[in-house]
């Protein structure tokens, strides 16, 4: 069996330290090393990924890419600080922290 992405959805077109991504529904921890889909809000999507760093932090490695509005953006590893249910939405979301590389 072949597995899917795991899609993320970013409310903005770029990644920033203390931005939520979001988790599709019904979809529960634990989160583990796999692919990801990244759809910003502008539309641009990409391929990222998971990873677990050597201390057990897990981490989200994404590809240089170049937002709607035509701004390069480059590739980075983001440490996930928090993975939370929203009261809000129900939705669960993935809190990342500053941008390591």
């Amino acid at each position: 069996m072949i597995e899917q992405p795991l899609p993320l959805t970013a409310g903005y077109s770029h990644l920033f330290r203390g931005i939520r991504l979001s988790l599709p529904h019904g979809l529960a921890p634990p989160l583990r090393p796999c692919e990801v889909r990244l759809a910003f809000s502008d539309g641009v999507e990409l391929a990222a990924e998971l990873l677990t760093a050597r201390d057990g932090e897990l981490l989200l490695a994404t590809p240089a890419y170049r937002t709607a509005a035509g701004s390069d953006v480059g590739a980075g590893l983001w440490p996930v600080r928090e993975v939370a249910d929203s009261a809000d939405s129900g939705q669960l979301t993935l809190r990342l922290g500053p941008r390591v590389a």
